[in-house]
């Protein structure tokens, strides 16, 4: 069990040293437009960008708000578009640097329209 608290640390320890390279050297317009974007979100992409902050796959969050792949899709394009990135992995990292530097995601999503 020690073991793998010691591995988790260095685990953390590793994640923030490399969201402050990324803060700090990377793409900081792109990262400001990703936070910017989250309270654009509409309640559906908000719950499925949350799902995949939490790190479920695709296919679990589907299960989850219980719709096809094809509407997951389709959401996931949306929320690319609003929050400036072209992938899941792009998504997956700005959130880990968000996460890193503040503990949280903004709130605040809009009604459904």
């Amino acid at each position: 069990m020690d073991e793998l608290q010691m591995e988790r640390q260095q685990m953390q320890t590793e994640l923030s040293r490399l969201a402050d390279v990324c803060r700090n050297e990377s793409v900081p317009d792109a990262f400001q437009t990703f936070v910017a974007g989250i309270p654009t979100l509409t309640k559906t992409e908000r719950r499925i960008f949350d799902g995949y902050a939490a790190g479920l796959r695709s296919k679990e969050i589907a299960e989850q708000l219980d719709i096809k792949d094809s509407t997951l899709r389709f959401h996931n394009k949306n929320i690319y578009e609003k929050l400036g990135v072209s992938s899941l992995k792009q998504l997956q990292q700005f959130v880990a640097i968000l996460n890193s530097g503040s503990g949280s995601t903004p709130d605040s999503a809009p009604d459904e329209k």
